[in-house]
C-alpha cells in the first residue's frame, strides 16, 4: 500500500470560484526519475494544474 503527495502550479485561474470542478488529464503522465511523476489536469472552467508527485510508502 502507498500514499501519494503532490505539489504544483495552477494556471488560468482568473476567479477562485473556478478552482473546484472535475479535472481531466491533459496528457500522459511522465516519470521524471526516482518515482517522481508529472501530471497536467484541466477542469471545465479552463483551470490547469501541473502536479509533481512522489509516492510515499507506508512503514
Amino acid at each position: 500500500m502507498s500514499t501519494m503527495s503532490a505539489a504544483g502550479e495552477v494556471y488560468d485561474l482568473t476567479d477562485v470560484a473556478n478552482f473546484p470542478g472535475t479535472y481531466t488529464k491533459l496528457d500522459a503522465s511522465a516519470t521524471v526519475g526516482g518515482g517522481v511523476g508529472v501530471l497536467h489536469l484541466k477542469n471545465e472552467h479552463g483551470v490547469i494544474m501541473k502536479l509533481t508527485s512522489r509516492p510515499k510508502a507506508f512503514s
